[in-house]
Protein backbone atom coordinates (compact mmCIF):
# COMPACT_ATOMS: atom_id res chain seq x y z
CA UNK A 1 0.00 0.00 0.00
CA UNK A 2 1.21 3.16 -1.27
CA UNK A 3 1.28 5.62 1.86
CA UNK A 4 -0.78 8.89 1.23
CA UNK A 5 1.20 12.60 0.38
CA UNK A 6 0.95 15.11 2.77
CA UNK A 7 -1.07 17.90 1.38
CA UNK A 8 1.29 20.71 1.03
CA UNK A 9 -0.16 24.24 0.82
CA UNK A 10 0.31 26.65 -2.26
CA UNK A 11 1.25 29.33 0.45
CA UNK A 12 4.07 27.67 0.63
CA UNK A 13 5.69 28.50 -2.49
CA UNK A 14 4.94 32.49 -2.98
CA UNK A 15 7.16 34.67 -2.45
CA UNK A 16 7.45 36.71 0.54
CA UNK A 17 5.88 39.92 0.24
CA UNK A 18 8.89 41.62 2.17
CA UNK A 19 11.29 40.56 -1.06
CA UNK A 20 11.40 42.41 -4.04
CA UNK A 21 12.64 40.20 -6.84
CA UNK A 22 14.23 43.21 -9.51
CA UNK A 23 15.07 45.29 -6.62
CA UNK A 24 17.28 42.35 -5.62
CA UNK A 25 18.22 41.39 -9.24
CA UNK A 26 19.53 44.74 -9.73
CA UNK A 27 21.40 44.94 -6.22
CA UNK A 28 23.58 41.65 -7.51
CA UNK A 29 23.88 43.29 -11.16
CA UNK A 30 25.47 46.72 -9.52
CA UNK A 31 27.74 44.46 -7.26
CA UNK A 32 29.05 42.64 -10.12
CA UNK A 33 29.67 45.76 -12.68
CA UNK A 34 32.95 46.28 -10.06
CA UNK A 35 36.04 44.45 -11.09
CA UNK A 36 37.59 41.89 -8.85
CA UNK A 37 40.82 41.93 -7.57
CA UNK A 38 41.64 38.80 -9.54
CA UNK A 39 40.31 40.75 -12.90
CA UNK A 40 42.08 43.15 -12.44
CA UNK A 41 45.73 41.47 -12.36
CA UNK A 42 44.72 39.80 -15.10
CA UNK A 43 44.09 43.24 -16.91
CA UNK A 44 47.44 44.26 -15.86
CA UNK A 45 49.43 41.16 -16.54
CA UNK A 46 47.84 41.55 -20.33
CA UNK A 47 49.05 44.95 -20.48
CA UNK A 48 52.31 43.97 -19.34
CA UNK A 49 52.60 41.24 -21.78
CA UNK A 50 51.53 43.78 -24.83
CA UNK A 51 54.33 46.28 -23.60
CA UNK A 52 56.91 43.75 -23.89
CA UNK A 53 56.04 42.84 -27.36
CA UNK A 54 55.22 46.21 -28.68
CA UNK A 55 57.88 48.72 -27.04
CA UNK A 56 61.15 46.82 -28.96
CA UNK A 57 59.27 47.76 -32.11
CA UNK A 58 58.46 51.16 -31.52
CA UNK A 59 62.61 51.24 -30.60
CA UNK A 60 63.18 49.38 -33.84
CA UNK A 61 60.90 51.87 -35.98
CA UNK A 62 62.57 54.73 -34.17
CA UNK A 63 65.88 53.43 -35.27
CA UNK A 64 64.63 52.61 -38.94
CA UNK A 65 63.36 56.23 -39.03
CA UNK A 66 66.66 57.84 -38.08
CA UNK A 67 68.90 55.76 -40.30
CA UNK A 68 66.65 56.66 -42.84
CA UNK A 69 67.23 60.01 -42.00
CA UNK A 70 71.21 59.46 -41.70
CA UNK A 71 70.93 58.25 -45.44
CA UNK A 72 68.95 61.33 -46.92
CA UNK A 73 71.93 63.63 -44.88
CA UNK A 74 74.63 61.19 -46.98
CA UNK A 75 72.88 61.19 -49.82
CA UNK A 76 72.75 65.24 -50.27
CA UNK A 77 76.42 65.60 -48.69
CA UNK A 78 77.58 63.48 -51.60
CA UNK A 79 75.86 65.13 -54.03
CA UNK A 80 76.89 68.51 -52.38
CA UNK A 81 80.36 67.27 -52.69
CA UNK A 82 80.30 66.17 -56.33
CA UNK A 83 79.07 69.69 -57.31
CA UNK A 84 82.11 71.37 -55.21
CA UNK A 85 84.03 68.94 -57.39
CA UNK A 86 82.43 70.20 -60.48
CA UNK A 87 82.73 73.65 -60.01
CA UNK A 88 86.59 73.17 -59.29
CA UNK A 89 88.36 71.41 -62.51
CA UNK A 90 87.45 68.01 -61.02
CA UNK A 91 89.43 68.70 -57.45
CA UNK A 92 88.06 67.10 -54.65
CA UNK A 93 88.15 69.41 -51.68
CA UNK A 94 90.66 69.35 -48.89
CA UNK A 95 89.65 67.09 -45.51
CA UNK A 96 90.46 70.51 -43.86
CA UNK A 97 92.85 73.31 -44.97
CA UNK A 98 94.73 76.09 -43.42
CA UNK A 99 94.70 79.59 -43.67
CA UNK A 100 98.26 79.95 -42.34
CA UNK A 101 99.39 77.11 -44.57
CA UNK A 102 101.69 73.94 -44.02
CA UNK A 103 104.64 72.88 -42.54
CA UNK A 104 107.11 70.42 -44.60
CA UNK A 105 104.59 67.24 -45.02
CA UNK A 106 101.48 68.80 -45.39
CA UNK A 107 100.08 69.32 -42.50
CA UNK A 108 98.67 72.42 -40.93
CA UNK A 109 101.02 73.91 -38.76
CA UNK A 110 97.66 74.92 -36.93
CA UNK A 111 96.24 72.01 -35.68
CA UNK A 112 92.73 70.75 -36.02
CA UNK A 113 92.28 70.86 -32.46
CA UNK A 114 93.94 74.32 -31.54
CA UNK A 115 91.95 77.04 -29.99
CA UNK A 116 92.25 79.66 -32.68
CA UNK A 117 90.25 77.57 -35.47
CA UNK A 118 90.59 80.82 -37.75
CA UNK A 119 93.76 79.21 -39.27
CA UNK A 120 91.73 76.43 -39.80
CA UNK A 121 89.13 75.13 -42.65
CA UNK A 122 86.92 71.99 -42.81
CA UNK A 123 85.77 70.34 -46.07
CA UNK A 124 81.96 71.18 -44.54
CA UNK A 125 82.92 74.82 -44.87
CA UNK A 126 84.42 74.11 -48.55
CA UNK A 127 81.78 72.50 -49.46
CA UNK A 128 79.06 75.22 -47.44
CA UNK A 129 78.10 76.97 -50.40
CA UNK A 130 76.65 73.50 -51.76
CA UNK A 131 74.47 72.21 -49.15
CA UNK A 132 73.24 75.55 -47.12
CA UNK A 133 72.56 73.64 -44.06
CA UNK A 134 74.67 72.10 -41.62
CA UNK A 135 72.01 69.88 -40.61
CA UNK A 136 72.94 67.23 -43.27
CA UNK A 137 76.59 66.62 -41.45
CA UNK A 138 75.27 65.00 -38.72
CA UNK A 139 74.30 61.34 -38.40
CA UNK A 140 69.94 61.44 -36.91
CA UNK A 141 71.31 58.73 -34.62
CA UNK A 142 73.36 61.59 -32.72
CA UNK A 143 73.71 65.22 -33.75
CA UNK A 144 76.83 66.89 -32.12
CA UNK A 145 75.78 68.82 -29.42
CA UNK A 146 76.61 72.49 -30.92
CA UNK A 147 75.62 75.78 -31.43
CA UNK A 148 73.72 76.98 -34.59
CA UNK A 149 75.69 76.08 -37.75
CA UNK A 150 77.40 78.88 -39.87
CA UNK A 151 80.04 78.42 -43.12
CA UNK A 152 83.36 80.01 -43.08
CA UNK A 153 86.14 79.73 -40.56
CA UNK A 154 85.71 80.26 -36.56
CA UNK A 155 83.40 77.54 -37.22
CA UNK A 156 84.82 75.35 -34.02
CA UNK A 157 81.42 74.61 -32.78
CA UNK A 158 80.06 72.14 -35.14
CA UNK A 159 82.96 71.82 -38.63
CA UNK A 160 85.39 69.70 -36.93
CA UNK A 161 83.11 67.49 -34.58
CA UNK A 162 80.44 66.41 -37.14
CA UNK A 163 78.67 62.87 -36.61
CA UNK A 164 79.58 62.32 -40.38
CA UNK A 165 83.13 62.35 -41.28
CA UNK A 166 85.02 62.46 -44.39
CA UNK A 167 87.06 59.67 -45.99
CA UNK A 168 90.31 61.85 -45.62
CA UNK A 169 92.75 59.44 -46.93
CA UNK A 170 90.98 57.11 -49.19
CA UNK A 171 88.90 59.83 -51.18
CA UNK A 172 89.32 63.61 -50.52
CA UNK A 173 93.43 63.36 -50.29
CA UNK A 174 96.41 61.04 -50.80
CA UNK A 175 99.98 60.46 -49.39
CA UNK A 176 102.76 60.77 -51.86
CA UNK A 177 106.75 60.30 -51.53
CA UNK A 178 109.00 62.89 -52.12
CA UNK A 179 112.45 60.90 -51.68
CA UNK A 180 111.55 59.27 -48.12
CA UNK A 181 109.38 61.93 -47.21
CA UNK A 182 105.56 62.00 -46.80
CA UNK A 183 104.20 64.66 -48.59
CA UNK A 184 99.98 64.98 -48.00
CA UNK A 185 98.44 66.23 -51.54
CA UNK A 186 95.29 68.50 -49.87
CA UNK A 187 93.19 67.60 -53.10
CA UNK A 188 92.88 64.31 -55.70
CA UNK A 189 91.42 64.22 -59.49
CA UNK A 190 87.70 62.90 -58.93
CA UNK A 191 87.30 61.32 -62.22
CA UNK A 192 90.72 59.79 -62.23
CA UNK A 193 89.91 57.39 -58.78
CA UNK A 194 88.54 53.99 -59.23
CA UNK A 195 85.17 52.25 -58.41
CA UNK A 196 83.64 55.00 -56.86
CA UNK A 197 80.08 53.53 -57.10
CA UNK A 198 81.93 51.36 -54.37
CA UNK A 199 84.51 53.70 -52.87
CA UNK A 200 83.39 55.20 -49.39
CA UNK A 201 83.14 59.39 -49.58
CA UNK A 202 81.60 59.90 -46.10
CA UNK A 203 80.52 57.72 -43.00
CA UNK A 204 78.73 58.02 -40.17
CA UNK A 205 81.44 58.71 -37.19
CA UNK A 206 82.05 59.46 -32.64
CA UNK A 207 84.28 59.64 -31.03
CA UNK A 208 85.52 57.25 -28.00
CA UNK A 209 85.80 59.96 -25.51
CA UNK A 210 82.32 61.76 -25.77
CA UNK A 211 78.90 60.35 -27.50
CA UNK A 212 78.16 63.84 -28.29
CA UNK A 213 80.29 64.50 -31.00
CA UNK A 214 82.00 62.99 -33.88
CA UNK A 215 84.84 63.71 -36.17
CA UNK A 216 84.86 65.83 -39.45
CA UNK A 217 87.25 63.27 -41.15
CA UNK A 218 88.73 59.56 -40.51
CA UNK A 219 91.82 57.45 -41.64
CA UNK A 220 91.17 53.93 -43.08
CA UNK A 221 93.90 52.13 -42.33
CA UNK A 222 93.49 53.47 -38.78
CA UNK A 223 89.47 52.45 -38.86
CA UNK A 224 89.70 49.03 -40.26
CA UNK A 225 91.35 47.99 -37.43
CA UNK A 226 88.92 49.46 -34.42
CA UNK A 227 89.60 47.89 -30.87
CA UNK A 228 86.80 46.44 -29.52
CA UNK A 229 88.42 45.14 -26.21
CA UNK A 230 88.85 48.87 -24.88
CA UNK A 231 86.69 51.26 -27.24
CA UNK A 232 87.31 54.45 -24.53
CA UNK A 233 90.88 53.98 -25.04
CA UNK A 234 92.94 56.94 -25.85
CA UNK A 235 95.13 54.92 -27.99
CA UNK A 236 92.72 53.84 -30.23
CA UNK A 237 90.95 57.36 -30.81
CA UNK A 238 91.18 57.04 -34.25
CA UNK A 239 90.65 53.42 -34.84
CA UNK A 240 87.11 53.71 -33.46
CA UNK A 241 85.65 56.82 -35.19
CA UNK A 242 83.68 54.53 -38.17
CA UNK A 243 83.12 51.23 -35.47
CA UNK A 244 81.46 53.20 -32.62
CA UNK A 245 79.00 55.03 -35.29
CA UNK A 246 78.07 51.49 -36.46
CA UNK A 247 77.09 50.34 -33.38
CA UNK A 248 74.15 53.06 -33.16
CA UNK A 249 73.10 51.03 -36.69
CA UNK A 250 72.88 47.43 -35.70
CA UNK A 251 76.28 46.78 -36.75
CA UNK A 252 75.23 49.01 -40.47
CA UNK A 253 77.74 51.30 -41.46
CA UNK A 254 75.62 54.26 -43.26
CA UNK A 255 77.84 55.54 -46.22
CA UNK A 256 77.63 57.92 -49.09
CA UNK A 257 79.40 56.52 -52.22
CA UNK A 258 82.05 58.20 -54.09
CA UNK A 259 79.41 58.17 -57.50
CA UNK A 260 76.56 60.01 -55.32
CA UNK A 261 74.97 56.76 -54.34
CA UNK A 262 74.18 55.96 -50.31
CA UNK A 263 73.59 53.03 -48.98
CA UNK A 264 74.40 51.07 -45.62
CA UNK A 265 76.64 48.20 -45.69
CA UNK A 266 77.27 46.15 -42.91
CA UNK A 267 80.66 46.10 -40.87
CA UNK A 268 81.43 42.54 -40.72
CA UNK A 269 81.92 43.03 -44.57
CA UNK A 270 84.71 45.94 -44.32
CA UNK A 271 86.65 45.48 -41.31
CA UNK A 272 89.90 43.94 -41.61
CA UNK A 273 90.10 40.82 -40.92
CA UNK A 274 91.91 39.74 -37.66
CA UNK A 275 94.62 37.13 -40.00
CA UNK A 276 95.47 40.24 -42.35
CA UNK A 277 98.66 42.34 -41.78
CA UNK A 278 98.10 45.64 -40.74
CA UNK A 279 98.05 47.07 -44.43
CA UNK A 280 95.37 44.83 -45.62
CA UNK A 281 91.72 46.21 -45.80
CA UNK A 282 89.01 46.38 -48.72
CA UNK A 283 89.81 48.57 -51.10
CA UNK A 284 87.66 48.84 -53.24
CA UNK A 285 85.42 50.72 -50.22
CA UNK A 286 88.22 52.51 -48.18
CA UNK A 287 90.22 53.25 -51.27
CA UNK A 288 94.14 53.74 -50.98
CA UNK A 289 96.20 56.02 -49.10
CA UNK A 290 99.61 56.46 -51.05
CA UNK A 291 98.07 57.29 -54.81
CA UNK A 292 95.87 60.41 -55.78
CA UNK A 293 94.71 58.40 -58.63
CA UNK A 294 93.44 55.29 -57.04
Amino acid sequence: MIPKLPNFSPKLFTLHPNLDYATNVSAMNRRRTAFTLIELLVVIAIIAILAAILFPVFTQAKRAAKTTATMSNLKQLGLATIMYIDSNDDRTPAAYTCVNGTNAVGYCTTNWWDANDSLFVTWNTLVWPFMKSGEITMDAMQRANVATMAPGPNSVNWSRFTTIGANRLGFFEADRYEGSTYVTEKSRSYTAQENLSQRAMFTISRRNDTKSFGMFFWDQWLAVNPNTTNPSASSAFWNNVVWLGSKEHNNMVPTSYGDGSAKSIAWAKIQKRAADPWYVWDYNYWGRVQSSTE
